[in-house]
């Protein structure tokens, strides 16, 4: 009998051992360099204008065999961006986001669905100008691979919410200025302790800037024939677009690059 006893406990030992082991929830911290939300709305009918937020703070927990997650982002509501520095001081007015009273917009998931292995869409609760409505943000795209440059696990995503600002007591001059107003959210997220490094290019605390080796190694190039451009001061162009960024999200990126062809009168 005993040796029977011993026999059972060894085969539920190694029973155990060849189970399975299903992975714990893991947590991602945002990338604050790659998640910049953008808002779009029709501008009389003109035109549909585009701006964005530059500071965006967060985490994402995701399960995989749970096939579960939650999420939750705060927006630094004081970090509109619309182009126009005196726009971006009117839009921040009591009217409209009333960032002195409420500096910070924030969402918090109440339920993620998936299809499959992957995300489809958020539902959760959007704060702004202390109002909480319930929203579904549709994932457009998800990624949850080894991240190419960090090496380490990431996810990216790219998620859309359609929202009427008159809902949050941001309404002025709607409809004429659109009330709908369509929010495009590009998110990157490396596991939790592996931001970015901030010594990254162009990404220091979270703000685009031009790197120190960037200026030297310009420096050291000959100024091109006919433009007049001091080597010792070379002149810089700025680039923008939008791409695909190591298949982990939908980006727009500032970059500066080479000298340009402005003249020095």
């Amino acid at each position: 009998m005993k040796k029977l006893a011993t026999l059972s406990a060894a085969l539920v030992l190694a029973g155990a051992a060849a189970a399975p082991a299903f992975a714990a929830p893991q947590t991602y911290v945002i990338d604050g360099t790659h998640t910049l939300p953008r808002f779009s709305y029709s501008h009389f009918g003109f035109s549909t204008q585009l701006s964005r937020f530059n500071k965006t703070t967060g985490t994402i927990v995701l399960d995989k065999e749970a096939r579960s997650g939650a999420v939750d982002v705060e927006i630094d509501m004081r970090s509109v961006d619309t182009g126009v520095a005196l726009f971006d001081e009117h839009i921040q007015g009591a009217d409209f986001l009333d960032t002195a009273t409420w500096p910070s917009a924030t969402f918090k998931s109440t339920k993620v669905v998936f299809e499959g292995d992957k995300p489809v869409a958020v539902n959760g609760d959007l704060t702004i100008k202390g109002v909480t409505k319930p929203v579904t943000l549709r994932v457009t795209s998800f990624q949850n691979i080894k991240h190419p440059m960090l090496q380490k696990d990431a996810i990216g995503a790219n998620a859309t919410v359609t929202v009427k600002r008159s809902d949050f007591n941001a309404g002025k001059y709607a409809p004429n200025v659109g009330d709908e107003v369509t929010i495009d959210i590009p998110v990157e997220v490396p596991s939790k302790g592996n931001a970015r490094d901030a010594s990254l290019p162009f990404c220091r605390n979270g703000q685009r800037q031009r790197t120190t080796s960037a200026p030297r190694r310009a420096a050291r190039r000959p100024p091109r024939r006919g433009s007049g451009a001091p080597e010792s001061l070379p002149a810089f162009g700025t680039h923008a677009g939008r791409y695909r960024h190591g298949m982990i999200g939908t980006v727009e990126i500032e970059f500066f690059g080479e000298p340009s062809m402005r003249r020095s009168e």
